[in-house]
């Protein structure tokens, strides 16, 4: 199941070639014979454009498609894509999706409408199979994901400022935060840290550290009142964009080695395995809506 979308473009559309060329230039994109892909490692969010047949009314030959039964941040992240996609060809859309655009304008918010719409739908439908009642979910709240594909998203931004900021900021390891399954197969946020180099740490469940024994791991918020916090850092805010950075964070200065033995001694082994955000739903959206009684 997938959101699917067209465009078209009065006086002739974009040709394959031309297509290929914007996805090339495109940061995250790989443009191919068929498809143009797009693939963010930091957020692991993907989705594409398939090169298909022009017609004769106008229709390019390109069509966008995004997965749904996915969190809500895929529709998050490829809204600016196509956006810039149809103001950069001048291009409107021909949208079948129920509570779609339609056929004309393209908008920012009828695309997360419909995608939305779609989405929710797809929740509801591939978890009322025969099949789902075997299958393990893994959810986290939508606001708690957002979070967290905001703060990965932020990457260049937060590089920028701590390099802008050199000499009253430390040089910091900027981590990715992940998803992981607990042992209970419930899900929990965290990164992963030598615990002796300087960090910008998001407030995540879990801090992660490897040791020649296997995985350690502490609750990051039993550590922090240990760290060396830096005060010259807006822990709600990139201060480079003014952007939102998602979680609230803190530049940890470099440790020392009696701090990091410290650390090590509030550690434990732990055993746990990454999820890709793929696999990690909206909890909202696993809970069927309220049914309304219809009137007599």
């Amino acid at each position: 199941m997938s959101y699917d979308l067209y465009f078209h473009r009065a006086g002739g559309a974009p040709s394959v070639a031309s297509l290929r060329k914007y996805f090339s230039k495109r940061k995250n994109w790989s443009a191919g014979e068929k498809r143009a892909h797009y693939q963010n490692e930091r957020t692991g969010v993907y989705f594409g454009f398939d090169f298909i047949e022009a017609g004769e009314d106008g229709r390019a030959p390109v069509a966008f498609n995004l997965n749904y039964f996915r969190p809500h941040v895929f529709g998050l992240e490829a809204e600016p894509e196509l956006t810039h996609f149809v103001e950069y060809f001048e291009l409107e859309v021909d949208d079948p999706q129920s509570e779609g655009m339609g056929r004309g304008r393209y908008t920012p918010e009828g695309f997360l409408t419909g995608w939305n719409h779609g989405n929710r739908f797809a929740y509801l439908a591939c978890l009322s199979t025969p099949e789902a009642k075997d299958q393990q979910v893994f959810s986290l709240p939508a606001l708690k994901h957002q979070g967290l594909w905001r703060f990965n998203r932020a990457y260049d931004s937060v590089c920028e400022h701590l390099w802008d900021g050199v000499g009253e900021l430390p040089a910091c390891f900027v981590p990715t935060a992940m998803l992981v399954a607990l042992p209970n197969r419930k899900v929990a946020t965290a990164i992963v840290w030598t615990l002796d180099m300087p960090i910008v740490l998001p407030q995540v469940d879990l801090v992660l550290s490897k040791r020649e024994d296997g995985l350690h791991a502490a609750p990051m918020m039993e550590l922090l009142g240990l760290l060396p916090l830096h005060d010259a850092w807006e822990a709600d805010f990139v201060p480079a964009d003014g952007g939102e950075l998602g979680l609230k964070s803190f530049v940890v200065d470099p440790p020392n080695a009696e701090l990091t033995a410290r650390l090590w001694a509030a550690m434990r082994p732990m055993q746990l395995s990454r999820l890709p955000t793929d696999q990690v739903l909206d909890a909202e959206l696993l809970v069927p809506p309220p049914q309304t009684a219809l009137a007599g």
